[in-house]
């Protein structure tokens, strides 16, 4: 989902945030409707807390955790 991977690419390692989606970066006009069940154009908030980046990769990967495990639709 882009819109998270944006709010996350902006952290520091061990920074804890909550990261708001609209819809247009998140599920879309369409929504999901497997698991997570998310209603179209639902703006989300995700409460993450980033672990780190993986700098021995040619392209960084972001290691980060969900602190909580369901998406919350506004």
């Amino acid at each position: 989902m882009t819109g998270l991977g944006i709010g996350v690419a902006s952290m520091k390692a061990g920074e804890r945030a909550l990261v708001r989606v609209g819809w247009e970066l998140g599920y879309g006009e369409e929504g999901s409707f497997s698991f997570p069940n998310v209603p179209p154009m639902a703006d989300l908030v995700y409460e993450v807390e980033l672990i780190g980046f993986d700098e021995t990769k040619e392209v960084s990967c972001i290691k980060y955790i969900m602190v909580v495990d369901l998406v919350r639709c506004l």
